[in-house]
């Protein structure tokens, strides 16, 4: 049987639509989850702190801190210093990477460094720090130096502390890593940032300085 043919006159309309296939439909459907699960992983991966580096940053960025002895009275804002000739503390910690590192009177005289990763000042003293190392091929014989990271705050600038250090190019220096309480801080009686302390081969404190030193500082100390 024919066609019906149209009726007369009737003014020819468009081709009818052909159907989508349902497969390249399914396809597309799988094509725009993946972007969009592939974009939402992207922005929750890499969020950026105010101050530049990862948000999530490394699982030691606090560490765990004892400390066993008697803690160094604060550092006075004027006068002289309580502290000196007193014996540290022993602070028992870890590093970034999670390796234990103990702070402790030893046969060898000491550097203990305090420093926050959002702090103005600390991010002038630290390349001072990087030079004289790098200038110096590292310590005297018979010197040690331990940095402590403290103060950390997720939302402050330079976020994570463990990027930051290696920014400033002193990661390769001895670490312990201050808890969320600044216990190893408060044991060593840290009131600003920067805070040094000099330690003598008997244990005990030689001085104590807080604030940004001058060039040439750590060549004098």
């Amino acid at each position: 049987m024919s066609p019906k043919p149209p009726p007369p006159k009737a003014k020819p309309g468009p081709a009818p639509k052909k159907p989508f296939p349902i497969f390249w439909v399914a396809i597309g459907a799988i094509v725009a989850i993946g972007v969009t699960v592939a974009v939402i992983s992207a922005g929750s991966s890499d969020k950026k702190s105010p101050g530049g580096g990862s948000s999530s940053g490394t699982s030691h960025e606090f560490g765990p801190v004892t400390v066993t002895g008697t803690a160094l009275p604060k550092f006075p804002e004027s006068g002289s210093d309580p502290a000196i000739g007193k014996v540290i503390p022993t602070v028992k910690g870890e590093n970034f990477s999670g390796t234990p590192v103990t702070i402790a009177p030893s046969a060898k005289a000491q550097m203990i460094v305090f420093l926050a990763h959002w702090c103005p000042h600390c991010n002038r003293e630290a390349p001072r720090l990087a030079g004289y190392l790098s200038q110096n091929f590292g310590l005297p014989a018979g010197v040690d130096l331990t940095l402590v990271p403290t103060g950390s705050q997720a939302t402050a600038p330079n976020w994570p502390p463990s990027q930051w250090v290696k920014d400033m190019k002193i990661g390769d220096v001895t670490m312990l890593v201050d808890d969320k309480q600044q216990k190893a801080g408060a044991a060593f009686g840290l009131t600003s940032y920067p805070y040094i302390v000099m330690v003598g081969k008997d244990g005990k404190v030689v001085e104590r300085r807080t604030g940004e030193q001058n060039d040439g500082f750590f060549a004098a100390a």
